[in-house]
């Protein structure tokens, strides 16, 4: 591990939910939730703090943890009190607090730009690749592999790249790699193909794909963020009505200003009152109902809503 510092501070902000939880259970309701809204702030901290790769995934596991905490908190409406307008009023002041941290894009053109940076100083390291003595004699070194035409082709895909995360990732396309992608068949095209750079298209490669990684990451990260506004503004609801709306229209305005979007397809995020959850489509691009995968890119990113007790107990 290159920075280990970054486990580290993951696990102080899974110690920082579990007292804030223990400062909520013994009514402390504005401290602990001090402490859940600060894991996410300094998560959001991090997220833009012009550090590498491992800083910007770091960051995204740390708010993860914040939202993720936030929503478990709420358990019972008001602990099972009753509802208290104070209780709402703070949870609705962590909600706009939360807000002030939604927007990932920034940190990721950040570690964007990091990442290539750091992809063309380790292009142009002249002892990146050297072949042996027998080899240099029968293929110049710069046909097998050539630092700044690599460079280029890298430069070229991030400038996209660049533009694409400046937009909701509902709106990106997936960009073509023309330049690294082999030709089809067998013939001298083939070859020359190999023969051609070969070392750099195989960096680029590895290189270029994490690019659309990372804003898959960034959607997840806002699609955590909306499903935990929401869940407040429903919690909020519940505790002063005794029940789930209908649709998340009913919130608005006097609970959400506006229904939170799912950052995969643009859309108003789903919702099932009757099995008590919030979902986004999530990277697959398809509404599965409301179903998870084994791996978190299969089917949809569900947020169950941890103050309905079972399913079907909430019914609008």
């Amino acid at each position: 591990d290159p920075f280990p510092y970054l486990a580290k501070w993951r696990e102080l902000a899974r110690l920082k939910v579990l007292r804030g939880y223990q400062r909520l259970r013994a009514g402390e309701t504005e401290a602990g939730l001090t402490d859940l809204v600060s894991v996410v702030q300094f998560g959001h901290a991090v997220e833009n703090g012009s550090g590498t790769l491992f800083h910007y995934l770091s960051a995204r596991a740390i708010k993860a943890i914040g939202y993720s905490g936030v929503r478990l908190a709420l358990g019972p409406p008001a602990g099972g009190r009753g509802f208290s307008p104070t209780a709402a009023m703070l949870w609705r002041r962590a909600s706009d607090e939360l807000r002030q941290c939604a927007d990932s894009r920034p940190g990721l053109r950040m570690a964007l730009a990091e990442e290539y940076h750091s992809f063309e100083r380790r292009v142009r390291d002249p002892s990146l690749f050297a072949p042996p003595g027998r080899l240099r004699r029968r293929f110049p070194p710069r046909m097998l592999f050539d630092p700044e035409k690599t460079v280029a082709i890298g430069s070229k895909y991030f400038s996209q790249y660049l533009v694409q995360c400046q937009q909701p990732y509902w709106k990106c396309r997936p960009v073509a790699m023309t330049e690294i992608q082999p030709p089809t068949g067998f013939g001298l095209k083939t070859v020359r193909y190999y023969l051609d750079n070969s070392t750099g298209k195989i960096l680029l490669a590895i290189f270029v794909p994490a690019f659309d990684g990372l804003a898959r990451k960034a959607a997840a990260s806002d699609a955590h963020f909306a499903a935990t506004t929401t869940h407040i503004a429903l919690w909020c609801y519940q505790a002063q009505h005794r029940r789930l709306p209908g649709d998340l229209g009913e919130l608005v305005p006097s609970y959400l200003k506006a229904v939170a979007l799912d950052p995969f397809d643009g859309k108003p995020l789903r919702y099932l009152p009757a099995r008590g959850l919030v979902y986004s489509i999530g990277p697959n691009g398809k509404d599965d109902g409301g179903r998870e995968g084994k791996r978190r890119d299969d089917l949809d990113l569900v947020f169950p809503l941890a103050f309905v007790a079972a399913a079907g107990a909430a019914k609008p």
